[in-house]
């Protein structure tokens, strides 16, 4: 059984916990990588009262955590306002039906917009999102210092992933998509929405988007 196919039966939580993987040690495996955050979420923090904030994020994580699980991925960690996830590749003959599973990330924006329709009733202020999707190689392991270990991903396609996100602003979306993903999708469920420069990436990059996924980070419940 490969390591792709041990991720998706067990809990990441669960593997450390019986010993499987131990500090230093690590896979290299092929994934589908997702990465999050929320818009304007320092000034948000700042504004609102604590109690506030932590319902904010866990309406927000919730939402987004659901997206990930129903695809079959797998949440890594979230870092402030920003949630790591992954869908492993089991083989390499199964890279274009991960992407396809990843694809209805457009979920996430419905569940988004939908949570926005409470929020507003609520007088609350909606969430702003951007999502980006990228598959590559990454390295699985549980790393850290001795004291507190982390069971996490790290590795070039990761920090892409956290640099594609940063164009959902730049393109007024929330959901984007790299090439390599998008070329694993039918020519019809994606469009390019531009070449776009990443921080520390030489070239410029094609950028894609799911076609009529929900553009919740204008999502307005008054307007619909």
């Amino acid at each position: 059984m490969s390591i792709a196919t041990r991720l998706c039966a067990r809990a990441a939580g669960q593997r450390i916990l019986v010993g499987e993987m131990k500090h230093g040690e690590g896979q290299t495996i092929e994934a589908v990588i997702w990465y999050c955050d929320l818009r304007g979420f320092t000034r948000t923090s700042d504004r609102l009262p604590r109690d506030s904030v932590i319902c904010l994020l866990n309406d927000y994580f919730g939402a987004m955590g659901a997206a990930v699980t129903s695809a079959g991925g797998e949440i890594l960690k979230f870092m402030g306002d920003a949630m790591l996830a992954m869908l492993p590749v089991v083989s390499p003959d199964q890279r274009a039906e991960t992407a396809t599973r990843a694809a209805p990330a457009a979920a996430a924006g419905a569940a988004i917009a939908k949570l926005n329709d409470q929020r507003h009733d609520r007088d609350e202020q909606p969430l702003r999102f951007g999502l980006a999707l990228h598959i590559g190689e990454v390295m699985f392991g549980n790393i850290g210092a001795s004291s507190r270990l982390d069971f996490t991903v790290i590795g070039p396609a990761v920090n892409y992933a956290a640099r594609l996100e940063k164009v959902c602003a730049a393109s007024g979306g929330s959901i984007v998509l790299s090439r390599e993903l998008a070329s694993l999708l039918p020519p019809d469920a994606t469009t390019l929405i531009g070449v776009h420069t990443l921080k520390d990436v030489d070239a410029p990059q094609q950028v894609y988007r799911l076609r009529g996924s929900l553009s919740a980070a204008n999502y307005s419940p008054t307007s619909s």
